[in-house]
């Protein structure tokens, strides 16, 4: 594997693992939020 499809490799990895894990957060974030403000 030379360095051209090494770097491309990791850059597509990369991106899908921020992609997935920013959705993660974000879905974790607004329950979070309806859960403290449920109770007020």
């Amino acid at each position: 594997m030379n360095k051209k499809s090494r770097d491309l490799f990791w850059y597509k990895t990369h991106s899908w693992l921020g992609l997935k894990l920013s959705l993660f957060l974000t879905f974790i974030l607004i329950t979070g939020t309806i859960a403290v403000f449920s109770l007020e």
